[in-house]
């Protein structure tokens, strides 16, 4: 797969409790100008999240994919969390190919409050930029 440390961007970021599913920025991601050609480029995700309060909480952290910024594929998930705690997650992107756009997802069921963050990491330079 390769050396994932040549760039990490965070995708998603919540800081505040989040209560309830949802779905992060859309993100534009662009490849970099380096030695790597776009084709050899490798991806992974980590999953850093800690869940806290709440009823038969469980929290599932995806990362997604899009071709036209509208329509959404999931690529990867974290193991849900399902009892207070935290947990950092590191998934490799195997057989997938990243579209143009990328997105953390959220999936909550039951009550909880989870803060946490996702973190795209590559072995070759990469941009991300929020989508308006």
């Amino acid at each position: 797969m390769g050396n994932l440390s040549r760039s990490s961007k965070v995708i998603h970021l919540q800081v505040a409790g989040a209560t309830a599913s949802l779905n992060g920025a859309t993100k534009a991601l662009r490849p970099g100008n380096d030695d790597i050609p776009d084709h050899a480029q490798t991806f992974a995700v980590v999953f850093n999240s800690t869940v806290s309060g709440g009823s038969t909480p469980s929290l599932t952290m995806k990362l997604q994919t899009s071709w036209d910024g509208t329509n959404w594929v999931d690529v990867v998930s974290a193991t849900a969390l399902t009892a207070d705690g935290a947990a950092i997650e590191y998934k490799a992107i195997v057989g997938v190919h990243l579209g143009p756009f990328v997105r953390a997802a959220a999936v909550i069921t039951g009550t909880l409050t989870y803060t946490g963050n996702v973190t795209l990491v590559s072995n070759a330079h990469f941009t991300v930029a929020t989508v308006a």
